[in-house]
């Protein structure tokens, strides 16, 4: 390395590989958290000017997500665009069990049943469980009210990411 390299003048900002390496965690391959921003630019700039360059491969950005409040469960943009083309027959996480179903009817059921009647009256002309049990009945003759609660909850669930989906991105 020539006298004239970067990395070869007294006024490097680190001085030794260890510093270099307190922001990567090669056990296990993960950044190191809390790192101060200022020592982070200190690694890039030694990085940059080593001779050879080291490989920069675990350097890695990461990026907050949106978190959006359905029921107060929390998903993501893509957990709710997967919603609007699956549908939540898909299996999302808190709507599997008859149980968290009616947990959340029991905590919910005002919200739910106000948004669903305004959605069937707009649409349909009938009543949320006119709806309901309308759709019930081409499946079987003989539905239980459980029925009709995990139905009425799912299909809130569906219509809230589809609106969110719509707001957030105008051309889904």
């Amino acid at each position: 390395m020539d006298a004239t390299h970067p990395a070869a003048t007294p006024s490097r900002n680190i001085t030794h590989t260890a510093e270099a390496h307190a922001l990567y965690d090669h056990a296990t391959h993960q950044s190191r958290p809390a790192v101060h921003a200022c020592r982070v630019r200190r690694w890039l700039h030694w990085v940059h000017f080593m001779d050879p360059p080291i490989h920069t491969d675990y350097l890695m950005s990461i990026t907050a997500q949106q978190l959006y409040f359905i029921l107060d469960h929390e998903f993501t943009l893509d957990e709710l665009r997967d919603i609007c083309n699956y549908g939540m027959s898909q299996g999302v996480s808190g709507f599997i069990y008859s149980s968290d179903l009616r947990d959340t009817w029991d905590k919910h059921e005002d919200v739910i049943t106000d948004y669903l009647d305004g959605f069937c009256d707009d649409n349909f002309d009938q009543s949320m469980c006119a709806y309901i049990v309308e759709q019930l009945t081409f499946d079987d003759e003989n539905w239980t009210m459980q029925e009709l609660i995990e139905y009425a909850v799912l299909l809130y669930v569906e219509l809230r990411a589809n609106e969110i989906v719509n707001n957030v991105d105008g051309n889904w």
